[in-house]
């Protein structure tokens, strides 16, 4: 089986994972999302276009001002459907291929807990970096004991300015700008 093929599977596979525990997902992660946005909620913006990448039932809602444009990505249907987000900037899809959204436009990105899921995550920083603003801002997270943790922060270190970082029971989060 080809490459491709193989992280085809996975992420259909994650899609099914994620679609058949939607409605149970907020007992089972939504306090340990709050924790981790916690961390840098102070630092999210008060206006501007922000992508929730991977926006599960939509935890980082909450956590928005009224005056930023909330954009939820998922690739999961059944969490997009429990969503809160009251715009209908609502897309489902894998977070390798973010095509529908034009260079430079978001001013922030969250992602949290979504990188070491994804079988060729190295797309999703390269798509990151395509549709993020040149002064706009990664929030990223990953769970610490990742098998993908030195490739992870070998792309880091070297596409990403590390502006913060902290270490929480099961991430690593950290709050970054794209390398000038």
């Amino acid at each position: 089986m080809d490459t491709d093929n193989k992280n085809n599977e996975k992420i259909n596979s994650t899609k099914d994972y994620y679609n058949g525990i939607a409605q149970g997902y907020k007992n089972l992660y939504h306090e340990e999302q709050i924790l981790k946005l916690n961390y840098v909620k102070d630092k999210f913006p008060k206006v501007g276009k922000v992508l929730d990448a991977g926006c599960g039932d939509g935890v980082l809602n909450q956590f928005i001002y009224s005056d930023c444009e909330l954009y939820s990505f998922d690739l999961s249907e059944e969490l997009l459907k429990l969503n809160n987000n009251i715009s209908n900037r609502k897309f489902c899809g894998s977070l390798t291929d973010l095509s529908i959204f034009e260079d430079n436009y978001f001013n922030f990105i969250s992602t949290f807990s979504v990188i070491q899921d994804i079988p060729n995550f190295e797309l999703v920083f390269d798509e990151f970096i395509r549709v993020l603003k040149d002064d706009g801002i990664l929030f990223l997270s990953f769970v610490k004991f990742s098998l993908k943790r030195e490739k992870i922060l070998e792309i880091i270190n070297l596409k990403f300015e590390v502006v913060e970082e902290f270490e929480e029971t099961k991430d690593l989060i950290f709050i970054l700008k794209i390398k000038k």
